[in-house]
């Protein structure tokens, strides 16, 4: 019986939740996969593709060529996928022209997430685009406040 709830004790569920997403950081993916990965229409494998683009971010990786998959991935239900989203796009918002053309295209998925019921995706949207350093994106952040 302690064996049992030993394995099912919050400690150990978490520590083999991460040891079971260490690969994202261990092995090296093609660029073409993870992009299949984000195109995919099954939530848990754009989880998948996010968290390797997000592995590879947090090792130092640029990464602004996939900017265009993830911003299709803006209006996705799953709020996993929009928290690892939402992540991508501040960071790369404004890396270069074409990044930030895409994001000011992700602004009425944002407008949409900013009048949606629940107060968790409400709170993200308003965070993310305060904090997109696109000038444009930040006027739309600052009317929505306004009004």
């Amino acid at each position: 019986m302690n064996n049992l709830l030993s394995l099912t004790s919050p400690t150990s569920l978490r520590s083999s939740a991460i040891s079971s997403e260490a690969h994202f950081f261990d092995e090296t993916i093609s660029p073409a996969t993870v992009r299949g990965y984000l195109d995919s229409r099954e939530i848990e494998t754009k989880v998948k593709g996010m968290k390797w683009l997000l592995a590879m971010m947090s090792k130092g990786t640029p990464c602004p060529s996939f900017f265009a998959a993830v911003v299709k991935n803006v209006s996705v239900k799953s709020v996993e996928v929009k928290r690892m989203v939402y992540l991508y796009l501040v960071e790369y918002c404004d890396y270069d022209r074409s990044c930030r053309e895409l994001a000011l295209l992700s602004i009425n998925a944002f407008q949409k997430d900013l009048a949606a019921g629940n107060q968790l995706i409400r709170a993200l949207a308003l965070r993310v685009l305060s904090s997109m350093r696109v000038p444009e994106v930040l006027q739309v952040s600052i009317s929505f406040l306004s009004s």
